[in-house]
């Protein structure tokens, strides 16, 4: 089924490196694991998953390394899976998940060798198709909303009842259904208890004669002193390549990448965000 519920099937016996003691402090609510282990077996056995709402900047990589972490001081030869819609959030997990002292590999983002002394895998949607036929203890979905989606790719019911586990979490910053949420940590709390509070909103006002793309393109080349560098987020390819041609005409110092861009194309452009030849990455 589409959650994750299927027979289970036998793990290979995984050799394991010592685990380092984690060094990071968790916050209050990231200790809340209990809440997974709680129900995280019965509902898979319901053909469900728990759903996890957590705020943009509340750690959800952090949380569900803590439950990964915990289940295997009880089950070590257990095998984990986390799956991540793009290919920097892949390394991204992988460092994160690396502080708990877990050996990682990364399934998708120029990598395609299963590393079998692993702890955890971190798989890009992409690539889950290289996972089928195996099985896990914990399956994670992050930024699980793509999930929810009309429209997904065949990777949805690969990472749902394809590649099975014994226990499935989805976690997500802002769940369509809303009524579908197991726990939440959203942002209103978050700011309340002071774990996000490094921000700053600022409203964009544009001139009434231009249109809102042109318009908002005129706001930030007339505060790029202030905003440089910046990462600009369109919702299509063409939107972002389009954006950028427009801000580069106005003068601002403009890129774009999108899903295809070469590893090395990518950290060419942080470079040059970081030096400052690059004013804005779209």
């Amino acid at each position: 089924n589409v959650n994750g519920h299927a027979p289970r099937m036998p793990q290979e016996p995984l050799a394991r490196r010592p685990r380092r003691v984690l060094t990071k402090d968790a916050r209050p609510y990231q200790l809340q694991v209990d809440f997974f282990f709680d129900r995280a077996e019965a509902a898979t056995a319901e053909g469900k998953h728990l759903n996890f709402q957590m705020a943009c900047g509340t750690g959800k990589t952090f949380t569900y390394g803590l439950i990964i972490a915990r289940d295997l001081q009880q089950f070590p030869e257990g095998r984990h899976v986390v799956f991540v819609p793009w290919q920097d959030l892949a390394r991204q997990t992988e460092a994160e998940l690396k502080s708990f002292g877990l050996e990682v590999c990364v399934m998708g983002a120029g990598s395609n060798k299963l590393n079998r002394k692993a702890h955890v895998v971190v798989c890009v949607y992409a690539s889950a198709f290289k996972l089928l036929g195996m099985s896990f203890r914990t399956k994670i979905v992050d930024e699980a909303h793509h999930m929810e989606l009309k429209t997904t790719g065949p990777w949805a019911s690969r990472m749902g009842g394809r590649i099975p586990a014994e226990m499935v979490a989805h976690f997500s910053g802002t769940f369509h259904q809303q009524s579908s949420v197991d726990f939440r940590y959203d942002l209103d709390l978050a700011v309340k208890e002071g774990y996000v509070c490094d921000f700053q909103i600022t409203v964009a006002v544009t001139p009434n004669d231009d249109d809102d793309v042109e318009g908002m393109a005129k706001w930030l080349v007339a505060n790029s002193e202030q905003f440089s560098p910046m990462l600009v987020v369109c919702n299509r390819i063409e939107k972002a390549w389009a954006f950028s041609a427009l801000l580069s005409d106005l003068g601002l110092r403009a890129a774009c990448i999108d899903g295809r861009a070469t590893g090395g194309l990518r950290n060419m452009a942080k470079n040059s965000l970081d030096d400052g030849s690059l004013q804005a990455l779209c």
